[in-house]
């Protein structure tokens, strides 16, 4: 087996609760894999779908961890220590007109058809989430339809790619995901993805 010489932790259902861990139950082990983190001993950082400030608020809280951390799903990476992030290369002109505008007045039209039911999530730089309430009369996955239907011309024409979690459905550009994230973090460390140790993410 492979020497672990860098950790990615996700942040929501893992560092913030409430479930598997929550924060206060996991602060002592975290503090102490921060001093080995500092020390030299490996790297770690966080794996998130949330924006980058949330990410970077996160990561302070625990103590400023050496390592590059995944944000918004893949759209960049982000080392605190140093204050840099790097966006994915895939983030286009083109795509981020199709996300801004297109999408923007698309995503207007499919929320005023379910008020109170469907809420956008606000913090995202790029990418959309669109989070079901407990008044929605629907599942994730109807709901999931539903866009679908919505944004054909625009996921056929490979400008936005659809998935949805338990509760949430979230629309991305084209090979940003965690998966690309971790490649890019692989690039900036040098280290290859199997001395990765991911912690609580079900996309790995």
């Amino acid at each position: 087996m492979e020497k672990i010489r860098n950790v990615l932790i996700d942040v929501n259902g893992c560092l913030q609760g409430p479930t598997p861990v929550e924060l206060h139950e996991a602060l002592p082990e975290l503090w102490r894999l921060m001093q080995l983190t500092n020390g030299g001993s490996f790297l770690m950082g966080a794996c998130s779908g949330r924006e980058l400030p949330y990410v970077r608020g996160i990561l302070h809280l625990l103590g400023s961890p050496n390592g590059w951390s995944i944000y918004e799903s893949g759209l960049g990476i982000f080392h605190v220590q140093s204050e840099t992030w790097i966006e994915n290369p895939r983030i286009t002109t083109e795509i981020r007109q199709v996300f801004q505008q297109e999408l923007s007045v698309r995503v207007k039209r499919i929320l005023s058809r379910y008020p109170g039911m469907v809420r956008p999530y606000k913090g995202n730089e790029l990418h959309v989430a669109l989070e079901i309430t407990p008044r929605a009369t629907f599942s994730v996955e109807q709901f999931a339809e539903r866009v679908q239907e919505e944004l054909r011309d625009l996921l056929n024409q490979g400008l936005v790619v659809l998935h949805h979690s338990t509760d949430t459905v979230d629309l991305t550009t084209p090979g940003v995901d965690k998966g690309a994230g971790v490649l890019q973090v692989q690039d900036g460390t040098g280290i290859p993805k199997d001395q990765l140790e991911h912690v609580f993410d079900p996309f790995f």
